[in-house]
């Protein structure tokens, strides 16, 4: 069996959904599996600082099938064209925090305020053993020796998922002081920026956050996955160092096929039109963008028989959970159907039997 894989972050909602969901709206995710070929698989991924990211976990073990937890910036770093390091990378990210929310500046940074930025934090992260890497408005960070703690992804952090106090976590080979260390260096450096009032486009930069860190390098074996649509640049590095050539990966977004150069097997889509209403708890934006993505994976589940693939995998993705139902793609060849399918018929399974979030 050939399956493509579609991994929907945010797909699986918190009981506290439940009441903002119309019935038009679970009719619409019931689409998604009315042409189930078995039922719903339930499994437990992430914890801790990786709450949030199931998606990403899922990724890097089937990818890369490295242990958690995962290393973004790295790759990332590589999609942006750096050089291959030895030691660890890390990325930056800056915010503004009014006290109750944070507002991502990541892509809103000027030049002035870039160049202040650097001029203020480069001897406090040369102190607590990081290399400062600015290109242009996107700051990245080099270590020689490991920082020893695993940290919450920053569209997590700055959506207020994760509680600030549990957003980093030492690794398991870490000395006894690396958490407390670690803690300091992001307390020392933002308290820095709020006394040193710089500013972007008139809005304060008085936050950061340091995150997606590990090492870099190729995957060993080869990923046997033919083709990968994301519009992740960090799940890109990992799909090109699995073995995927750059031409057999594309962008997820608006995506009606997948790369004609990709050879006939399994396929993977990684479809976050859900994800950020999802971080922010945004119940109407997320019922809003249910009917494209729907469409978005019937368009490539057909398009995926081209490449010989002849059953749906979808990943529904919560904060520790994932949830996975197979599903018949149209025009596949049959097969026999088990006890369980025959006494179900052809009517799927309902949105309540995976929509939402095991406590």
């Amino acid at each position: 069996m050939t399956q493509v894989y579609f991994l929907i972050p945010g797909l699986l909602l918190p009981e506290a959904a439940r009441p903002f969901l119309s019935a038009e709206t679970l009719a619409v995710a019931e689409r998604i599996t009315r042409a189930a070929a078995g039922d719903a698989v339930t499994q437990v991924l992430t914890a801790g600082p990786a709450a949030a990211s199931v998606h990403l976990a899922w990724l890097w073990r089937v990818l890369t099938r490295k242990p958690l937890p995962f290393a973004s910036a790295p790759y990332a770093w590589l999609m942006d064209q750096g050089p291959e390091l030895s030691g660890e990378i890390w990325r930056m990210h800056f915010a503004h925090d009014d006290g109750t929310a944070l507002t991502d500046l990541d892509g809103r940074i000027t030049n002035d305020a870039a160049e202040s930025l650097a001029q203020l934090l480069r001897a406090p992260l040369d102190q607590a053993g990081f290399v400062l890497q600015r290109w242009d408005q996107t700051f990245y960070l080099t270590r020689k020796t490991d920082w020893g703690v695993e940290a919450a992804a920053w569209p997590v952090l700055r959506a207020g998922v994760i509680n600030r106090d549990c957003a980093l976590a030492a690794r398991s080979y870490a000395a006894p002081d690396a958490l407390p260390k670690a803690q300091e260096t992001v307390r020392t450096i933002n308290s820095l920026l709020a006394g040193a009032r710089i500013t972007t486009d008139g809005t304060q930069v008085n936050f950061t956050w340091i995150d997606g860190g590990g090492h870099g390098g190729r995957f060993y074996p080869p990923t046997k996955i033919r083709s990968v649509l994301t519009d992740d640049p960090a799940v890109l590095g990992w799909a090109q160092e699995a073995g995927i050539l750059n031409h057999r990966t594309g962008k997820a977004k608006d995506a009606e096929t997948w790369p004609g150069d990709a050879p006939p097997g399994e396929c993977i889509a990684v479809l976050e039109d859900l994800y950020e209403p999802w971080l922010t708890r945004d119940w109407k934006t997320w019922s809003e963008k249910l009917p494209a993505l729907v469409t978005h994976i019937e368009t490539l589940a057909a398009a995926s028989r081209i490449k010989n693939c002849d059953q749906a995998l979808v990943v529904a993705c919560g904060t520790t959970h994932t949830v996975s139902v197979p599903v018949r793609l149209p025009g596949a060849a049959a097969r026999a159907l088990s006890l369980l399918e025959r006494l179900r018929g052809n009517s799927g399974l309902t949105a309540e039997a995976w929509l939402f979030e095991p406590d």
